[in-house]
């Protein structure tokens, strides 16, 4: 899908300039924003297949960015920044980030997240389409990305939904981090292990108690995660 249309987002002109250049030279087409607020114009102008944001801008964060585009819009979001902390990460996939790069990065890398989200767009389309999950109690609609426990819904995001998804299919087994890693992101390099955990963090902390109930994520260390439902 080299025919994608792209967004970058960075106030450092020097740095999108070389990153628009080169991702343009294997067939992007590419558009440069340099604030929030630009970038808001020009989605609202021309909508774009994906969305490359710095977190650190002008007046307009990143993070707020992505909220704003997210509220707008399913586009892919993958966050660029040197805050590599588990809390950041946790953050932006709560505001509906799909994916998260630290600088620096070698532009193989970019390119390698970037052919991989936009090649699972179509996919996320039949799993919109998938049928509804349904366990003990609880139910997963993956058209909707909602998630109901009991009386309770709770709003997932894209990221959040795949990776529940993938759990609630074969309910308390352990599915192995690498193989959840390509289900949620579409590869499973090693070094991205952390942003499988800080999905699961962020799933922890969405879930709540219902009356008699918790959804609960399971965590093998070394190994993968499990979904299980257990009695308060």
């Amino acid at each position: 899908m080299l025919q994608a249309r792209i967004l970058i987002v960075d106030d450092e002109e020097i740095f999108a300039e070389l990153l628009q250049s080169s991702l343009e030279s294997v067939g992007y087409t590419v558009t440069v924003a340099h604030s929030g607020k630009a970038a808001l114009d020009s989605f609202t102008a021309a909508p774009v297949d994906l969305a490359l944001i710095d977190v650190v801008l002008p007046e307009m964060d990143g993070f707020r960015l992505c909220r704003e585009l997210r509220a707008r819009s399913t586009v892919p979001i993958v966050l660029l920044t040197a805050l590599d902390n588990a809390d950041d990460i946790m953050y932006g996939f709560s505001l509906g980030a799909d994916d998260y790069i630290t600088k620096p990065f070698q532009f193989r890398e970019i390119v390698a997240r970037i052919q991989t989200i936009l090649q699972r767009t179509a996919l996320l389309a039949a799993t919109d389409q998938a049928q509804v999950v349904r366990f003990s109690g609880v139910t997963l609609d993956p058209a909707t990305h909602t998630l109901q426990i009991g009386r309770r819904t709770f709003h997932l995001s894209p990221v959040e939904m795949r990776l529940l998804y993938r759990l609630l299919c074969q309910p308390n087994t352990l599915v192995p981090a690498r193989e959840l890693c390509q289900a949620v992101w579409g590869y499973s390099f090693v070094d991205d292990l952390l942003l499988l955990d800080s999905t699961v963090h962020q799933l922890r902390d969405k879930f709540a108690l219902t009356a008699v109930t918790l959804l609960a994520i399971e965590t093998v260390p070394g190994q993968g995660h499990r979904c299980w439902l257990a009695e308060r």
